[in-house]
């Protein structure tokens, strides 16, 4: 319905003019459920293994992020950027990026020495490809 609204059934202001009032219904409309995905619980641990790394200027950190995962074959899970630190005590432009590395496999809980060889190989890659080192 609609139609102009009795100005005694509405307090209005000395000014207003006309006030119209309407009604209108709208179909249902149809809403998407949002994906619920989930996976697995790991059955077994991960090891993690920091680093820092001294980025001199130009060096982005996204190029190091690619090297890692490249380098780290199918045990690296995960590669977290932590912490981004710019400061005095390093040489001009550069820039210090920590990572987290987490380690898994399926099935089986990793030795050590699995995962300092798997975290070797990480290291190695990064300056392959990107010429940057640990930062000690």
């Amino acid at each position: 319905w609609g139609g102009e609204v009795v100005a005694a059934a509405v307090d209005l202001p000395p000014w207003a003019g006309a006030v119209v009032g309407a009604e209108v219904v709208l179909p249902d409309l149809p809403v998407a459920k949002p994906a619920v995905t989930a996976r697995e619980l790991p059955e077994h641990p991960a090891s993690e293994r920091d680093v820092a790394f001294l980025l001199p200027a130009g060096t982005r950190a996204g190029d190091v992020l690619r090297s890692c995962r490249a380098g780290g074959g199918r045990l690296l899970e995960e590669v977290e950027a932590f912490d981004l630190y710019v400061g005095d005590d390093l040489p001009a432009r550069a820039r210090s990026l920590a990572l987290r590395l987490r380690f898994r496999a399926r099935g089986r809980t990793l030795t050590d020495r699995e995962v300092d060889k798997a975290f070797r190989r990480v290291l190695r890659k990064v300056k392959e490809d990107t010429g940057v080192e640990p930062r000690s």
